[in-house]
């Protein structure tokens, strides 16, 4: 199918390339593709055995031929654009289910951090009485500051 729209693409080119050089370039392009579809089909027919495919079926990336592909069904009549579709959606469920415990798991370890740092700052101001006053209100600036994050954790 790849290759039938390549030289379905590169035949829209020469009505509208200009001068012959680019034409003549185009020409062996499709005659390569020609090539390669032409030995495919010879392969293909190979395998097929009594059904022969013309090369007129399989140049139209529109045809019966192509068609059959994107509408190939299971046993259950499920197209398979479909299953590959589902099967994206529970593998994209998946990976969502498995990104929410590990952003839950560090959640709560930076809440565990908070309160270990506020743990740390309120031991340290209750066991250093000498503690001067900048000091002591820098700490508890900053254990408030933990505290409020915290806040803000449990809220989500």
């Amino acid at each position: 199918m790849i290759v039938s729209k390549k030289r379905n693409f590169i035949l829209c080119f020469i009505s509208i390339s200009d001068g012959q050089a680019i034409a003549i370039k185009l020409a062996s392009q499709i005659d390569k593709v020609v090539n390669s579809m032409k030995q495919g089909l010879a392969k293909l027919n190979l395998l097929m055995g009594d059904k022969i495919i013309a090369f007129d079926d399989i140049k139209d990336p529109g045809g019966e031929l192509y068609s059959q592909l994107n509408s190939c069904t299971d046993i259950n009549g499920v197209p398979a654009y479909i299953k590959k579709k589902l099967v994206h959606l529970v593998s994209l469920d998946d990976r969502c289910k498995e990104e929410q415990v590990l952003v839950k798991g560090q959640m709560l370890q930076f809440f565990r951090f908070m309160s270990d740092q506020i743990s740390a700052i309120t031991s340290f101001l209750e066991k250093e009485i000498n503690v001067n006053r900048g000091l002591r209100s820098l700490l508890k600036q900053k254990a408030d500051h933990y505290q409020k994050k915290i806040q803000l954790l449990t809220c989500m």
